[in-house]
């Protein structure tokens, strides 16, 4: 039962907005999260519908660039982790772009293991692909 509550717990983590710190410089920088399965680079529904929210947000707000970051979780070879995590990415920007959102405002970077460790199991959390949309200002 813990288990499915967590399950629950981090999709709906994964469909709301989050947003990353403010800096000193300016504003909120809207972030969302896409999560994925292990060794998967695939997009699973919840992920596409984060996805499809995501290219509407672009669309309606236009921002000037869109950091595209691929993580992957500790378990497993450090050169599959890389690999796994541009994939991912890889697999987002296919999706924003069929959405209608210019690969060429995308900032694609591949983090691997690098940064895992965002959830507290450290796997669910770190098996992701953050879309920041920053704006010009």
């Amino acid at each position: 039962m813990r288990v499915v509550l967590l399950g629950l717990v981090l999709l709906l983590a994964a469909c709301a907005d989050r947003a990353a710190p403010r800096s000193a410089a300016g504003p909120l920088v809207p972030t969302y999260s896409v999560f994925f399965e292990p060794d998967q680079t695939t997009l699973s529904k919840e992920a596409k519908a984060v996805v499809a929210d995501v290219a509407a947000k672009i669309k309606a707000t236009g921002p000037s660039t869109i950091l595209v970051e691929g993580f992957a979780s500790k378990p497993g070879v450090t050169a599959k982790n890389q690999q796994i995590s541009r994939q991912r990415v890889d697999a987002v920007v296919k999706a924003l772009a069929d959405a209608g959102v210019s690969p060429a405002d995308m900032l694609k970077v591949a983090k691997g293991e690098k940064t895992a460790g965002l959830d507290p199991t450290g796997t669910t959390g770190d098996r992701r692909v953050e879309i920041t949309l920053q704006s010009a200002r």
